[in-house]
């Protein structure tokens, strides 16, 4: 579903499945450095647990 922008120039990613807002917002360099993470962030309950930002970046990491 993708992000919110909010003042401060701070963002908060939304589930990809099910609309649920992170409940914490991370920094315009933090979005930028793995939007592609982020664009379609998905929460613990949709994505199994294994959606963590930890494994997106070993996965990224092995592709390469």
């Amino acid at each position: 579903m993708g992000i919110i922008e909010k003042d401060g120039g701070e963002f908060q990613p939304i589930c990809d499945d099910c609309g649920i807002a992170l409940c914490w917002t991370i920094s315009e360099r933090e979005y930028l450095i793995i939007k592609e993470y982020w664009d379609t962030w998905k929460c613990n309950l949709c994505g199994g647990g294994v959606g963590s930002i930890t494994k997106y970046l070993e996965k990224l990491a092995l592709d390469s």
